[in-house]
């Protein structure tokens, strides 16, 4: 009986779980996927480095999406299962709540286990591929477009801007003035 609790209210958690997490990694990924479309047109980046640095990038979303997907999944189903009586045909054939709350709980503490994997492993793993990715995408095409008069902040720490007839002048904090 017990197992077939735990499956019956399972079926009901896994789906919007999926569709929660579906949804909150493509809304969270949203601003990223236009700067890799930018990346793709002005570095000359192709759908492969892309498709490595959305896998990279994607535990650090990941963090947040799956608790949220959890809280999602387990409210919409009780939810359910409140609003159609389904709790109280469970009462009456003898399952207590507590009995109810189990796999919620292993799905719970499941999910716990999955997010802080990601967060001890595979946050440090995606930031070290991102960045390997980005400086092989940069030194794929080393020329910078640097325009007269536009402040260049193509490279992370450095503001650079160009003049017409200025000459090169000593360095102030972080910023080059060319």
């Amino acid at each position: 009986m017990k197992k077939t609790l735990y499956l019956y209210i399972w079926k009901e958690i896994l789906p919007i779980f999926f569709i929660g997490l579906m949804t909150f990694t493509i809304i969270l990924l949203m601003d990223k996927i236009f700067k890799l479309i930018e990346l793709i047109i002005n570095k000359g980046g192709n759908v492969a480095n892309i498709l490595m640095l959305l896998l990279y990038i994607s535990p650090s979303f990941l963090a947040f999406t799956i608790p949220t997907s959890v809280l999602l999944g387990i409210l919409l189903t009780l939810g359910r299962l409140s609003g159609d009586s389904e709790v109280t045909a469970f009462k009456a054939s003898g399952i207590s709540l507590y009995q109810l709350y189990r796999p919620i709980a292993i799905f719970s503490i499941s999910a716990y286990l999955v997010t802080s994997f990601i967060v001890f492993y595979g946050l440090p793993w995606g930031n070290r591929g991102f960045i390997s990715m980005l400086t092989l995408i940069a030194q794929s095409k080393p020329d910078v477009d640097v325009k007269e008069r536009v402040f260049n902040d193509s490279f992370k720490g450095l503001v650079v801007i160009c003049g017409q007839g200025s000459r090169p002048r000593k360095k102030v904090g972080r910023h080059f003035n060319l």
